[in-house]
């Protein structure tokens, strides 16, 4: 399986760099050009994804629970991840995504 995602991966890197090379050769680095911008993102984003799952990275966190029981039957773990989501909910809901 994490083969799979990685051949995906890689093919969404170079379809990425393919558009980034067809769409944005020769932008001026003094431009900002959003679609540059996400674009370049993506192409990190993707590379970092592969080089976790080369690294077996991806794999380890995987194989492991996200919330484990001992987590879910804890009050206090509850309440502050409560805590933590309304507050990023509402901080989010004040300034935008902008």
């Amino acid at each position: 399986m994490i083969y799979i995602f990685m051949i995906i991966d890689f093919i969404f890197c170079l379809i990425m760099i393919s558009i980034y090379i067809i769409k944005y050769q020769g932008l001026a680095i003094e431009i900002y050009q959003p679609g540059a911008a996400w674009t370049r993102a993506l192409i990190y984003f993707a590379f970092c994804n592969l080089f976790s799952a080369l690294t077996g990275t991806l794999k380890s966190l995987l194989s492991q629970p996200f919330v484990t029981n001992e987590q879910l039957e804890d009050p206090i773990w509850i309440i502050l991840c409560g805590i933590c989501f309304i507050y990023i909910f509402f901080h989010i809901g004040s300034c935008g995504l902008e």
